[in-house]
């Protein structure tokens, strides 16, 4: 979840919660890649849910649009994605092509 700005150390930046799943022993145990990708997607599923939060949501984002956001390159955002599939933060469906 992505709070207002708050200040702190650093100033008034966006605080989002994570997952506590992704630190193990005080260490994350996924890259800078991946946690991006995953506090992009966590910021489009707030937005487009509005006031009903479920546990699952579902969102359509292209590869473009995380890598314009993220900074990342195509490969490492799909490895990301992939990084984040494999540990079960995410789940991928098929693409579907215009006919």
């Amino acid at each position: 979840m992505i709070k207002r700005f708050q200040p702190n150390y650093w100033g008034r930046l966006k605080q989002i919660q994570i997952p506590h799943l992704i630190v193990q022993d005080k260490k994350l145990i996924m890259g800078a890649s991946s946690l991006s990708v995953l506090a992009i997607l966590s910021g489009v599923a707030k937005r487009s849910q509005g006031r009903n939060r479920q546990p699952l949501v579902e969102v359509k984002i292209t590869n473009q649009y995380l890598c314009q956001y993220s900074g990342f390159s195509k490969n490492a955002v799909t490895k990301a994605l992939k990084d984040l599939h494999e540990k079960r933060f995410i789940k991928c469906c098929p693409e579907r092509r215009r006919s």
